[in-house]
């Protein structure tokens, strides 16, 4: 466990957590269905990814206000499905997620930590304010949009601290 300013408390995720996890992730993700969403067999694989690597939760006051996983690869910690409570947004729960797997990423045996975004969430520069820099882009076969006639895939990366 680690508690960063705000009264941000990271730790690992446990079994009792899983309902406050789920309803995390739906109302984060609930504004970005018409940007993006997977279809075929990428809406499969979300959910089996979803087993996947370590989950974490931020809490604030007890509450669980936010969430991510992140699974170890051969020369990397990759970050995987980062929500944060639509309330609890902006006050630094996504940083202090990411600040916590990077921290932990030189342990694990690696120097570098990763994620995929799209571009038209507009998650680039947000990340970007926090450290990670975009190192390909691609346009994904495996999600549609109603906004946009394509979409962009950005795999980003930042140093382990």
């Amino acid at each position: 466990m680690s508690r960063f300013a705000g009264g941000i408390t990271i730790r690992r995720a446990a079994e009792s957590d899983a309902a406050s996890v789920a309803t995390i992730k739906e109302e984060a993700f609930a504004p970005l269905a018409p940007i993006y969403r997977p279809v075929g067999e990428a809406a499969a694989r979300q959910v089996e990814r979803a087993r996947e690597g370590t989950r974490l939760v931020a809490e604030v006051d007890g509450r669980i206000v936010g969430t991510v996983q992140y699974a170890v690869h051969q020369d990397h910690v990759h970050v995987i499905g980062l929500a944060v409570h639509p309330e609890a947004q902006r006050i630094g729960i996504a940083r202090a997620l990411l600040v916590w797997i990077a921290s932990l990423a030189p342990s694990l045996g690696r120097n570098t930590v990763r994620l995929d975004t799209i571009r038209e969430t507009g998650n680039v520069e947000v990340f970007e304010r926090m450290g990670f820099r975009a190192v390909k882009e691609s346009v994904p076969t495996w999600c549609t949009s109603d906004d946009y006639p394509k979409l962009h895939e950005v795999t980003m990366e930042r140093p382990a601290a």
